[in-house]
């Protein structure tokens, strides 16, 4: 499956009731359309300076799954997934073993895309593969610096450049055997690393890279670095961003970044309460406290139980014929409105 072709179509339907009425119907037709994103751990070996790792005036989170969790949170709810993402607000390959776990789970309940994220620290050419052969389709590598100095400021004093361009080596070799691997880099723009873009495909000509995404800084806590001035990146979307795009997919890549940048807020278009209705919908966040729903059990009922108790069926189709009003306050945001895949 093109999880990407699917997003692109989501994303190119402006009507909220048309979204909501194809959600009914994956829901009653018992079709997959959750999106499952999941942390195995909340620990990171890196202290990225745009993470709110890097606040110490955080208490942390602890915990970890055990391979009995993933067990039942996969016999509760992979069946109904479209895919499934491991890796979110921190580090799953310290959890190699669990991380693992869960890629075999997502292709044993047939998850049509299993991407894992990370940081690249611990991933070998060894484990890429065996993470390859258990059923990994994405590979997704945190970026925010093409030269060294710059990668190695952001994420952090444990941040391996050396390592990081090894990884992309291995990548390209693991991909000779699984040719439908996807390797997909996800960069954060500031001000300190925007213009960098201009040298990505020269520093990084022969990678295999499929998919870029180019997302500005967004103040989502506490952080090292606080620099969100994003004037910079705006001045740099037609003189950088936009070029680097061009000649990216001219090479087959595809690019997801913004379509513009508004200072005061880069979300140009505010969501309704029924976009937020279906975001909330169609993700499932799971982690070492929680899964899914705030009263769903995991090891006591599954998706159908759950959704039978609650009426989703008449909930959804209720929703199509709601009036529609904006939103409070920002929830959910699988992509910006303001975005464009290319």
């Amino acid at each position: 499956m093109n999880i990407y072709s699917l997003l692109r179509l989501v994303t190119r339907i402006d009507s909220p009731r048309l979204r909501l009425m194809g959600l009914w119907f994956m829901y009653t037709t018992g079709r997959r359309y959750l999106g499952i994103f999941i942390d195995p751990t909340f620990a990171c070996n890196y202290r990225c300076k745009m993470c709110y790792i890097s606040d110490d005036s955080i208490p942390r989170k602890t915990g970890r799954l055990t391979e009995t969790d993933c067990g039942q949170i996969a016999k509760a709810l992979f069946h109904r997934a479209l895919k499934l993402q491991i890796g979110c607000a921190a580090e799953p390959t310290i959890t190699y073993d669990r991380m693992l776990q869960l890629i075999r789970l997502g292709k044993q309940y047939k998850v049509p895309y299993i991407s894992v994220t990370s940081n690249g620290a611990l991933i070998t050419e060894e484990r890429l593969r065996e993470m390859a052969q258990s059923g990994l389709n994405e590979l997704t590598l945190s970026l925010h610096g093409i030269k060294r100095e710059t990668y190695e400021y952001m994420m952090g004093a444990k941040g391996r450049y050396d390592h990081f361009v090894q990884l992309l080596g291995a990548v390209k070799t693991v991909k000779q055997d699984y040719p439908n691997l996807k390797l997909r880099i996800n960069y954060t723009m500031n001000e300190d690393n925007v213009k960098e873009l201009a040298d990505f495909d020269t520093l990084f000509a022969d990678i295999p890279l499929d998919i870029l995404q180019l997302r500005p800084i967004q103040k989502l806590g506490e952080s090292e670095y606080d620099n969100f001035d994003l004037t910079t990146v705006k001045q740099s979307l037609e003189t950088i961003v936009r070029p680097l795009a061009k000649r990216l997919q001219q090479r087959g890549v595809m690019v997801i970044a913004p379509e513009d940048i508004h200072i005061e807020n880069i979300e140009s278009k505010q969501e309704s309460d029924l976009e937020q209705f279906f975001y909330a919908s169609t993700y499932c966040n799971v982690s070492p406290t929680c899964c899914w729903q705030e009263d769903f059990d995991y090891k006591q009922e599954n998706f159908e139980q759950y959704a039978s108790r609650h009426h989703f069926g008449r909930i959804f189709f209720r929703s199509i014929f709601q009036r529609e009003k904006t939103a409070k306050e920002k929830l959910f945001t699988m992509l910006p409105a303001n975005y464009g895949i290319n």
